[in-house]
């Protein structure tokens, strides 16, 4: 399959737009949650826009309405668009699926994540990433010791805490992440 030369494409205008300008797909199967939002409002902060909103020239948007909603939030005013013109409606259908549902189906190299994560820990807030606390602290649990190697001598700090039991195990690990630590229980 061979792609036509870049200046036929259909989406290479380029332009700044108010989010006010901007109309969400009437039909977008894809929905956000408000964990969702919040997290790309961060990584909106954080990284700034690194991917331009996709809309027609009706500027109704094809794809980004989660980073649209994001900028919303996070009170950015514009955002630099993309504008895919002269698609008919079933190509316009097509894309709007196929912008969701293709980087779904690419899947991670957890060792290769796990390395990037410890790396990162630090220095970084890791939840600007897209990450939950469960997530981050699965990722970083087998990577502890292993990470103190890595990283040529660096060490790795921890509390054990005995617990009573499995409840009170649980208890006190719902307690910790709610504190924003990361743990991982362990029973011996």
């Amino acid at each position: 399959m061979r792609a036509k030369e870049l200046r036929d494409w259909p989406a290479t205008i380029r332009a700044r737009k108010r989010i006010a300008e901007l109309t969400p797909w009437p039909h977008n199967p894809r929905r956000h949650s408000t964990k969702q939002i919040e997290s790309l409002a961060r990584s909106l902060v954080e990284f700034g826009q690194t991917k331009t909103i996709l809309i027609d020239d009706k500027n109704v948007i094809l794809a980004g309405h989660g980073t649209v909603e994001a900028a919303r939030k996070a009170g950015i005013d514009e955002l630099e668009v993309s504008i895919a013109r002269k698609w008919p409606l079933k190509k316009k259908r097509a894309y709007v699926i196929a912008d969701n549902q293709l980087s779904n189906i690419s899947e991670w190299d957890v060792d290769v994540l796990k390395s990037e994560l410890t790396i990162l820990k630090d220095e970084f807030d890791l939840e600007t990433l897209g990450f939950d606390q469960k997530q981050l602290v699965s990722f970083l649990a087998d990577n502890t010791q292993s990470a103190a190697v890595n990283q040529l001598g660096e060490l790795t700090y921890a509390i054990v805490v005995t617990c009573k039991n499995e409840q009170d195990q649980r208890r006190l690990l719902k307690k910790f992440e709610q504190e924003g630590l990361l743990c991982r229980a362990l029973i011996s």
